[in-house]
């Protein structure tokens, strides 16, 4: 037979049987009280419950993004009523992310994010399709033949947005030849006959 009595301070947070076994009950602090039968001697010890993370998952998410596009990303810390529900974030090449999660299309190509609870043990990982801006180039002559050498000819070209409306954020073009010894063309499109040829 015991010498001794314990109770709690809060049965919502810890509970006490009569050996002094504590078991956790909900999230939060309580004290642990044990006392001699004959009520002369008392002491104390603070508990502090918590829930476990054990999970982090995307909750809301986007597949594809354009080049300069950005999009909000949110996550959801498991259990939902964990006491801790911070998260990092972190992001491959292709793609940006912050610190709140704000990702922005970099350069085409597939990228992916990664979310992680603060201590690092969990995480989600979601990838992500980056495209260019541009669907298409539209040349203002697909084929042309000049007849005396050193004539030139200007070229003009027209950037398709993906979708109607936008204006691409890196609009230049590069303009380059597939024979150089038959025809040059500068950096703003013009043409320079080298050498006579069929057709160019």
């Amino acid at each position: 037979m015991t010498d001794v009595t314990y109770s709690t301070s809060d049965a919502k947070v810890i509970k006490v049987d009569k050996s002094g076994v504590v078991t956790a009950v909900g999230e939060g602090t309580a004290y642990v009280y044990v006392e001699t039968k004959d009520s002369h001697r008392k002491d104390f010890k603070q508990v502090t419950v918590e829930k476990v993370v054990y999970g982090v998952t995307f909750e809301d998410g986007v597949d594809t993004l354009l080049v300069g596009e950005t999009a909000q990303l949110s996550a959801k810390v498991l259990p939902e009523n964990a006491f801790e529900k911070d998260v990092y974030w972190k992001s491959t090449d292709h793609i940006s992310v912050s610190k709140k999660g704000l990702v922005e299309g970099i350069k085409p190509g597939t990228g992916y994010v990664t979310v992680y609870t603060l201590d690092g043990e969990q995480s989600d990982t979601h990838k992500i399709t980056v495209e260019s801006m541009v669907k298409d180039i539209e040349l203002s002559e697909n084929r042309i033949t000049i007849d005396t050498p050193q004539n030139t000819y200007q070229l003009t070209a027209q950037l398709i947005p993906r979708l109607e409306g936008q204006t691409p954020l890196n609009n230049e073009i590069k303009w380059k030849s597939s024979n150089s010894k038959i025809a040059t063309v500068n950096a703003s499109g013009l043409i320079t006959v080298k050498k006579m040829a069929w057709s160019i």
